[in-house]
């Protein structure tokens, strides 16, 4: 009664069998290296993608950071065409000027230029337009990173009381 119960042997387990299970296990070695090469593909395309929107995001930031000091500087108090620093030199430009950035601003955003507008306005304002572009990596000019800002259209002196 035992024998009954136990699965018969398979009588077809000969060197033939093994053979045809061969080609099977040479077919699944190269599916599984189709599959590997594929995912390593897509992570690698991932990857680089990931570190030039971070690159791009870093150049922006400073570009962004660069401007605001321009803008900064110009609208701070006591700033006038007259000084003698890079503000002064912007300052006394005309609308549009291009005007050269620091070695490490530019060392980090190739042939990136700043360009300046003072325009007069109303209620005796000036408006300061700063604005920085770059060349991408792929050849091509960025986005313009722009920021505004106002200020006094001249300085006023404060005299002190006797």
């Amino acid at each position: 009664m035992i024998s009954g119960m136990l699965p018969e042997r398979d009588s077809n387990l000969d060197g033939g069998t093994l053979r045809s299970r061969r080609g099977y296990l040479i077919l699944e070695v190269a599916t599984a290296t189709l599959l590997l090469a594929t995912m390593m593909f897509v992570v690698a395309g991932a990857v680089r993608l990931r570190l030039v929107t971070q690159r791009h995001a870093q150049q922006r930031q400073l570009a962004l950071e660069a401007a605001n000091n321009v803008l900064e500087r110009m609208t701070a108090k006591g700033s006038s065409p007259a000084s003698t620093d890079a503000v002064g030199a912007i300052d006394a430009a005309e609308p549009g000027t291009v005007v050269q950035l620091s070695d490490s601003v530019r060392a980090a955003l190739p042939d990136a230029q700043l360009r300046v507008a003072v325009e007069d306005a109303e209620f005796g304002l000036n408006r300061v337009s700063v604005e920085i572009e770059w060349q991408l990596p792929s050849g091509q000019r960025s986005r313009a990173v722009r920021l505004v800002g106002w200020r006094p259209a001249q300085t006023i002196a404060v005299e002190s009381a006797p």
